[in-house]
C-alpha cells in the first residue's frame, strides 16, 4: 500500500479526533505521521511549536526515517497546505462539520474547498449526514466512494445509543456494507465499542474515525481493543 494521505476538515483545532485516528491506526500497526498547524506526531516521536512549517515536516520525516503509511493532515496553516498538496493527493477526507447555528468561517470554507479538490478520483469522504449543509459539497465528489456518519437513520454508520458516562458503550450499527481498500466487504452489522469519556468526546467524534479504520481492514475485534485503551494522548 502506497502512503495515504488523511485530510480532515472542521472543527479539530485540539487534534482530538486526529489524535485518536492516529492511535487507531497505530494499533492497527500501521506508521502513522500525524501534522497539525502545531504538532507533529510519528509513533511516539512528538514536535510541538507555535507554527509548523513544510519545511519542518520534511526534516521531522527525515529524521526518523521510517516508510510512513498514513498521513493525517489537519487543521494546516493555508500556506503549508497548498504546497504539501502540490505534490500529494488526499486518499480520504473526514468532515467533521456538524450543524453551526453561527455560519461558516471563511479560512474554514476555503481549506475544506482545497482539501475536497484535492481528493482523488478514488477516494473516500466521510461526512457527517446530520448536518445538511454538507450536501453542496457533493459537486466535489463525483465518482468518489461517500460513507456518511451520524444519528440519521439513512447514515451508512450511526448508533442505537448514546450514553454519557466515564466509560462509555456505543452499540455501533453499520447500516449499509462498507468495502475495504484491499477488496474485502464488510456487511451491515451492529456491534459493541468500549471507550472512556471526556469534554471534547462525542459520537461524532468516534463514528468517522470507525468507519475509517474499517475502510482500511482494521477488523472490529482489534478496533474494540484498541478503543477500549485510548483515553488521549498524554
Amino acid at each position: 500500500m502506497n502512503t495515504q494521505f488523511i485530510g480532515i476538515v472542521g472543527n479539530d483545532k485540539q487534534n482530538t479526533i486526529s489524535d485518536l485516528i492516529h492511535y487507531v491506526l497505530n494499533g492497527s500497526g500501521y506508521t502513522t505521521l500525524l501534522v497539525s498547524s502545531n504538532l507533529l506526531m510519528l509513533n511516539q516521536n512528538i514536535i510541538e511549536k507555535s507554527c509548523i512549517s513544510l519545511e519542518d515536516i520534511e526534516k521531522f520525516s527525515k529524521d526518523n526515517d521510517k516508510r510512513v503509511d498514513f498521513f493525517i493532515i489537519n487543521n494546516l496553516k493555508m500556506t503549508v497546505l497548498k504546497k504539501l498538496l502540490k505534490k500529494n493527493k488526499i486518499n480520504a477526507l473526514l468532515d467533521l462539520k456538524s450543524p453551526d447555528k453561527n455560519g461558516k468561517i471563511a479560512e474554514e470554507k476555503l481549506m475544506r474547498s482545497i482539501i475536497y479538490r484535492n481528493l482523488k478520483h478514488d477516494g473516500i469522504a466521510i461526512i457527517n449526514s446530520d448536518n445538511k449543509d454538507n450536501l453542496c459539497e457533493f459537486t466535489y465528489l463525483r465518482d468518489r466512494i461517500v460513507i456518511t456518519y451520524g444519528l440519521d437513520l439513512r447514515a451508512t454508520i450511526t448508533t442505537s445509543s448514546v450514553p454519557m458516562r466515564d466509560e462509555v458503550t456505543l452499540i455501533c450499527c453499520l447500516q449499509r456494507g462498507i468495502t475495504t481498500l484491499e477488496g474485502e466487504d464488510i456487511e451491515p452489522m451492529e456491534f459493541p465499542i468500549k471507550f472512556y469519556y471526556h469534554d471534547q468526546f462525542t459520537v461524532n467524534n468516534v463514528l468517522p474515525v470507525i468507519a475509517l479504520a474499517l475502510r482500511y481492514g482494521t477488523s472490529v475485534e482489534n478496533l474494540q481493543e484498541i478503543l477500549s485503551k485510548y483515553k488521549g494522548r498524554i
